[in-house]
């Protein structure tokens, strides 16, 4: 396994990154949960548009099957990181600026 840090848009995360609750988000319910608050991710991300800690994504070139065995072909499947990843979807679903955010990236290599 090899990783590494890349700095991705917000446009790219939410495209092309998938997770197993990407279906269940609710942008008004999540910027309700995180805005304002005074914890994170909603305290660092209110403050610099951005989380303080890289979320975690898989990345891998074929597609991801899913729990319930559905097939995805996307490119990252998030490990680590969905509420910062829910917040992020409800920043973004309320108009607020985009920016780029640190991810760390694990792949696996089979050479």
């Amino acid at each position: 396994m090899v990783s590494r840090e890349e700095r991705l848009s917000t446009e790219r995360i939410l495209g092309e990154m998938e997770t197993a609750h990407r279906k269940n988000l609710h942008p008004a319910f999540d910027l309700s949960v995180f805005k304002g608050k005074h914890f994170e991710p909603g305290l660092t991300m209110d403050a610099t548009g951005t989380w303080n800690i890289p979320i975690v994504a898989l990345e891998h070139e074929g597609e991801f099957r899913t729990y319930s065995g559905d097939r995805l072909d996307t490119r990252y499947w998030l490990i680590e990181g969905h509420q910062r990843y829910r917040y992020l979807n409800a920043l973004h679903a309320n108009g607020e600026p985009s920016r780029e955010h640190a991810v760390f990236i694990l792949t696996i290599k089979s050479d």
